[in-house]
């Protein structure tokens, strides 16, 4: 059975801090779109620490559900290994929902 992606809507909750928190938000986004290029998208954005990245999902009729969650510093353009591994987690926490 194959479900309507067009039903999802994904929710990035970020962080503000000391720049604001947009390059981590960004690249979340485009780690959605690689696998969902029309996606639904709001972003949700925090007075909080310590500074977190979540992404979350709900389909028409269910609860919202987390499909990644992680320090915000693993999206840091400055921890390009640790920014690269969370990429490839959001792709393939996103590609799990195709299936």
């Amino acid at each position: 059975m194959q479900s309507d992606h067009n039903s999802m809507e994904f929710t990035v909750t970020f962080c503000e801090n000391c720049d604001g928190g947009t390059q981590e938000e960004s690249t979340a986004i485009s780690a959605i779109q690689q696998v969902f290029p029309d996606a639904s998208i709001k972003s949700v954005c925090l007075d909080e620490y310590p500074i977190f990245v979540k992404i979350e999902v709900k389909r028409k009729n269910e609860s919202p559900k987390t499909i990644f969650q992680s320090h915000q510093r693993n999206l840091f353009r400055k921890y390009p290994d640790l920014r690269e591994e969370s990429i490839k987690k959001i792709v393939k926490a996103c590609q799990e929902l195709k299936e």
